[in-house]
């Protein structure tokens, strides 16, 4: 499989991240964006990670992608819960590891004792 250049896994991201709002808004329907994002790759879009996020999880690929879509729809990050419920968790926990991790990575930055302070350094694509 070659590699896509940046751009188009940008755009296929956008896509899909699309889609899954349109599902989980529209249609009132309980989708995950991991499960929106598997059924994409099993459907043939075949997604290649671009050198800038290599060293980050599954996990924490599909979180900061979240994260990037959500702030280019609404101009301000989710909130714990809104990540908690569009990856899939059951806890906070669980987005609390997931965006420290990503923070130690130096794809995200966050603010000290503000709410929804998260501004994304890396891009997912």
């Amino acid at each position: 499989m070659s590699e896509l250049d940046p751009s188009t896994v940008k755009a296929v991201a956008d896509k899909i991240y699309r889609d899954w709002l349109d599902n989980k808004l529209v249609a009132g329907g309980n989708l995950t964006f991991e499960t929106a994002l598997i059924r994409a790759i099993e459907a043939g879009a075949r997604l290649v990670a671009p050198a800038r996020v290599v060293g980050l999880t599954p996990a924490q690929l599909e979180l900061l992608m979240f994260i990037e879509g959500f702030i280019k729809d609404n101009g301000f990050p989710p909130s714990f819960d809104e990540m908690r419920d569009a990856i899939g968790l059951k806890s906070k926990s669980g987005v609390h590891r997931l965006i420290t991790a990503l923070e130690e990575r130096g794809a995200i930055v966050r603010l000290a004792n503000r709410a929804r302070a998260i501004e994304v350094r890396r891009t997912a694509a």
